[in-house]
C-alpha cells in the first residue's frame, strides 16, 4: 500500500511540474515602478529575516526535545518502528477536504495517537522523524524546509503534551 500511495505521489508531482505556471510578477517588475533591480538591499533583508525565523524554529522544534528529556526506549523496537511508520504513512496520506477545497492531512490524527500512547520524549520525537523524512523522501522538499516543518512538529506536540498532561491527562 505504501508502494502505491509514493507511485500516486510521483505522479502528481510529476503533473504539478509540467503544468504551466504564470511568471511570477514582482512589485519592482510592476508596470509605471521605478523598482529596485532584483537583489536589492530589501531583498537580502528580508532573506536574512526568513534565515533567522527558520532557524529559530529549529532551535525551538530542538528545545522541545530536549526539554521532553531523553526518549526511554524501553518501549521496544517493534512499537517504535510502527508509530514510526503510521505518521510516516499520515504525512504522506492527504485526502480531499469535503467541499473540494483543499486537503486534509491525516498526520494529525497520527500524531494524536502517537501522543496519547507513546511517553511524550518518544512521541516529540517520532512525529519530528517521521515529518522530516516524509518531507525528504515523498515531498523532495528542500532539507531546511524539513528541517522547519520537523521543528514546528516538535514543538507542537511538546505542547500538546504538556498541556494533555496538565489537564490530567495520563499518557504513556
Amino acid at each position: 500500500m505504501l508502494s502505491l500511495l509514493i507511485e500516486w505521489k510521483r505522479q502528481e508531482e510529476g503533473m504539478a511540474r509540467k503544468a504551466k505556471r504564470p511568471p511570477r510578477v514582482l512589485e519592482d517588475q510592476a508596470e509605471g515602478s521605478e523598482g529596485r533591480p532584483w537583489g536589492a538591499k530589501g531583498e537580502r533583508l528580508n532573506a536574512i529575516v526568513v534565515a533567522l525565523y527558520v532557524g529559530l524554529v529549529v532551535l525551538a522544534g530542538s528545545a522541545s526535545m530536549a526539554a521532553a528529556g531523553a526518549p526511554d526506549l524501553s518501549v521496544g523496537v517493534l512499537p517504535l518502528l510502527f508509530w514510526l511508520l503510521a505518521n510516516l504513512l499520515g504525512e504522506v496520506l492527504w485526502l480531499p477536504a469535503p467541499k473540494g477545497r483543499g486537503y486534509l492531512s491525516m498526520a494529525n490524527a497520527a500524531n494524536f495517537a502517537t501522543l496519547l500512547l507513546l511517553p511524550a520524549a518518544l512521541a516529540v520525537l517520532v512525529t519530528a522523524v517521521a515529518g522530516f523524512l516524509a518531507d525528504l523522501i515523498f515531498r523532495r522538499r528542500a532539507w531546511y524546509r524539513a528541517l522547519f516543518n520537523a521543528g514546528m512538529c516538535a514543538v507542537t506536540v511538546y505542547v500538546a503534551s504538556e498541556v494533555f498532561r496538565r489537564t490530567g491527562g495520563s499518557g504513556a
